[in-house]
């Protein structure tokens, strides 16, 4: 059994991974974490145009990165809560621009994401990820756990992993639909 300090090391990092897949602008965004005794406050920082991705519409996204926050820091005792996006101030909005399908997707880099969340969350169980192409730009990632020992935590995990993984999909050039299932 992992220690509460090496829950919350590895779910520092694995959200890291998360914030920092979903933005454009990687190399601006910065992340704080403040621990009190019974919660970890969240503070990030991104260019104005990843700050909105970050929220989400209707706030999503926020909502999604929170769940996986607070799965990944089960078994720590304390409650993740995210503070309000913040944009660097002085960055200017760029221009929207659409999607744009890429032959050369980081797919194994985007599967090792998704597999390290699961196996953060459920590490007693066994993760499989499977990759099934839809076409040139779409992809569905299936993510299987066994044996699933915690039917509520695979259902929260599964809604958040559906939705985080459509922006950072969308940022690396595919449009990714994750389904979580268990066995």
């Amino acid at each position: 059994m992992r220690s509460p300090d090496t829950i919350i090391a590895d779910a520092k990092k694995r959200l890291k991974e998360v914030v920092v897949a979903m933005c454009h602008r990687p190399d601006l965004v910065t992340i704080g974490f403040r621990e009190y005794q019974t919660n970890i406050l969240v503070q990030i920082s991104a260019h104005p145009n990843d700050a909105k991705i970050l929220v989400g519409k209707h706030g999503a996204h926020i909502s999604a990165l929170s769940n996986v926050a607070n799965l990944l820091c089960r078994g720590s005792h304390k409650l993740v809560q995210i503070m309000p996006i913040e944009s660097i101030e002085g960055e200017t909005e760029l221009p929207y621009k659409p999607f744009t399908a890429r032959a050369d997707w980081p797919q194994a880099k985007l599967v090792e994401l998704i597999e390290g969340l699961a196996k953060a969350v459920f590490q007693e169980s066994e993760i499989n990820v499977r990759v099934f192409e839809e076409n040139s730009s779409t992809s569905i990632f299936e993510v299987t756990i066994q044996p699933l020992t915690n039917a509520s935590a695979a259902k929260r995990f599964g809604s958040a992993v559906a939705i985080l993984f459509v922006p950072i999909g969308t940022n690396h050039g595919r449009m990714i639909f994750a389904n979580v299932r268990s066995k």
